[in-house]
């Protein structure tokens, strides 16, 4: 596990959430502002090795802003372009309880130029997103091919009318090699 990304949940609590290659986040938990945290364990929030970024939004809803994978397991970091083209999406999912339970995720929004650089990073992958939220409104920002960072703005209450895979007339279940962390939200 690295690449931590923890926020306030309030009350003491921090929720944290970590890139791992098992090809899904894992999370921890601590209930006394940091001291002590739950073993790491993995959520069912599909994603290849790279880093999760989590918000806290304006209504306490907690934003995970992560790729959706479709491969099981990453063991290695690659520049080959079939493992980078899964950083090619962004991809939310909402938590109405701090991160024990998750909405299906969502599509934002793909990385859908030619590559042109011959680099797979630099062509796919539209990784280390950053965001903040502002009288209802999400601001995004992301790299984009490492030449300039792309923004995007929404309200909050349009994360849930955003399309899920099932909705995009994708595969509503990984291959088995995915579901091993638990139920798959895919």
């Amino acid at each position: 596990m690295d690449e931590g990304r923890p926020i306030n949940i309030g009350r003491g609590e921090v929720f944290a959430l970590f890139r791992t290659p098992t090809g899904f986040l894992w999370s921890a938990r601590s209930t006394d502002d940091g001291m002590t945290w739950t073993g790491p364990s993995p959520t069912p929030l599909v994603h290849p090795d790279a880093p999760p970024m989590l918000f806290v939004l304006s209504d306490g809803k907690t934003l995970a802003a992560f790729h959706h994978n479709r491969a099981s397991r990453y063991d290695t970091l690659s520049a080959r372009a079939e493992m980078q083209k899964d950083r090619a999406e962004l991809w939310v999912a909402l938590s109405r309880d701090g991160g024990r339970t998750w909405s299906q995720p969502r599509f934002v929004l793909a990385n859908a130029l030619a590559p042109t650089t011959g680099n797979a990073w630099l062509d796919y992958q539209c990784s280390y997103i950053d965001a903040f939220c502002d009288g209802g409104r999400l601001h995004i920002f992301m790299p984009h091919r490492w030449k300039r960072a792309l923004y995007l703005t929404l309200s909050e209450d349009a994360l849930d009318k955003l399309p899920t895979k099932a909705e995009l007339g994708q595969p509503a279940r990984p291959p088995a090699a995915c579901r091993t962390a638990g139920t798959a939200l895919y």
